[in-house]
């Protein structure tokens, strides 16, 4: 009896095994299947990773609403990119081409991780994007990413106190008001330099347009 009892319950276990196995390989499926991305999306994702913007404008002209699409492992969109990437003159195409066309884009979006850009930039110590990002596109300083750091708190010890001042690493006391949000708030000096900021990209987005007007009348 003892003989049987230990045949059935290791023929048990083989059945159990066997589905279980099934199990996970059906789940597999369905998992592979919820993150399929149609060519255009696949091509998108390849291109943002690139950075660049001949590349990623060809594909927004199709479907300009790409622009606030997420990788769905990293959970970056393009501005992501280019924040990691350091490019600020592209960063700075693809918030122009957004407005142009009305669509809508986010500065602050989250990654999987919390990430914003500006999270981005301040890890990779990209100065010129982080000040594109708060002096032109006004970007929250405050915002924490799920291990509950502000971009300031991935800047380095060597950086300068301007970049630091820029994304709220030195709270000056005085922007303190009644209801204790402490708020940080720029320095009058670094506003008109940031000012100067706006303009420049600005320009860049002036420049670029000449640039492929230039293109299409020779062609």
């Amino acid at each position: 009896m003892q003989v049987r009892r230990s045949l059935v319950h290791r023929n048990s276990q083989g059945h159990m095994s066997a589905r279980s196995s099934e199990f996970r390989m059906s789940s597999v499926d369905e998992d592979c299947a919820s993150v399929t991305l149609d060519p255009l999306e696949h091509e998108w994702m390849m291109c943002t990773a690139d950075g660049e913007w001949d590349s990623l404008q060809r594909l927004l002209e199709c479907e300009p609403t790409l622009i606030s699409k997420k990788d769905f492992v990293t959970g970056f969109t393009c501005l992501h990119w280019a924040a990691k990437q350091g490019k600020h003159e592209l960063f700075a195409m693809l918030v122009d081409f957004a407005k142009r066309h009305g669509v809508a884009i986010n500065v602050n979006a989250r990654s999987s991780a919390g990430y914003t850009p500006l999270h981005l930039a301040a890890m990779h110590n990209h100065i010129e994007v982080m000040k594109l990002l708060v002096g032109a596109y006004d970007a929250d300083v405050d915002v924490r990413d799920y291990s509950g750091k502000k971009a300031a708190q991935y800047l380095r010890s060597s950086d300068t106190c301007d970049i630091k001042d820029i994304i709220g690493a030195c709270v000056n006391s005085d922007t303190e008001n009644a209801s204790g949000a402490g708020r940080w708030k720029l320095p009058k000096v670094l506003q008109s330099n940031l000012n100067a900021l706006r303009d420049l990209c600005k320009d860049i987005v002036t420049l670029r347009s000449a640039e492929l007007l230039v293109y299409c009348v020779v062609q």
